[in-house]
């Protein structure tokens, strides 16, 4: 009898690529199962039905192979959940408004880094895409979140790109109005100084006409 929980379990803990070569014996088995069973077996002098064996057998063979086919499913999914919040991160930081020329410079920094961050995450996206290859050729049945992922994860190389485009805008016309406004400070103190530089030449005039007897 196949304990088909404790194959599972025996095999869901080992890397994709052995999984897939252990569901491709599992299904090899069941394959011939099916041609081995027969419908009815002359036993004596009477004929047994296997028909209800074989669908058991085969069955159980089938459980395994699905268990294992979502085995790999699942810790794809759990790696480009990873991936994707990778690049998750980078948007967040790319979508920031800097309220401060610090906050330009930082943002601007971190723009420089983000190639070799992408350098990274591409090692994890070629890994992921392998583990999809895998379930590709195992003709495993996605579910609909699953083909959603994996689009997506696809999707967002292109755009960091994009939101890296956006950001640079962002980033020169945000700089442009601090600009300007250090520019408006400056001039205003530059007309504040004069007046006061006016007032005290006045008050220095008005204490030597004092210093005289006159005014």
């Amino acid at each position: 009898d196949i304990d088909v929980a404790a194959v599972i379990k025996e095999w869901e803990v080992k890397k994709p690529e052995d999984i897939a070569n252990g569901l491709k014996t599992f299904q090899a088995k069941k394959d011939a199962m099916e041609e081995r069973i027969p419908r009815n077996m002359p036993v004596g002098g009477f004929t047994v039905g296997m028909e209800r064996v074989k669908k058991l057998v085969v069955a159980k063979y089938t459980e395994i192979i699905e268990g294992l086919g979502g085995a790999i499913a699942l810790a794809t999914r759990k790696r480009a959940e990873v991936a994707i919040k990778g690049f998750d991160s980078m948007l967040a930081t790319l979508k920031k408004h800097p309220a401060s020329i610090e906050a330009i410079a930082q943002t601007r920094e971190y723009i420089l880094e983000i190639p070799g961050l992408l350098i990274d995450l591409k090692a994890e996206v070629d890994s992921v895409t392998k583990d999809y290859d895998l379930l590709d050729g195992l003709l495993y049945a996605y579910t609909n979140p699953d083909v959603k992922q994996r689009w997506h994860l696809y999707g967002l190389p292109h755009l960091i790109h994009s939101k890296i485009e956006e950001a640079v805008v962002q980033l020169d016309a945000r700089q442009a109005e601090f600009d300007k406004a250090m520019k408006d400070e400056q001039e205003e103190f530059n007309d504040e100084m004069a007046a006061l530089s006016k007032m005290v030449a006045n008050y220095n005039s008005r204490r030597c006409d004092w210093a005289v007897g006159k005014g």
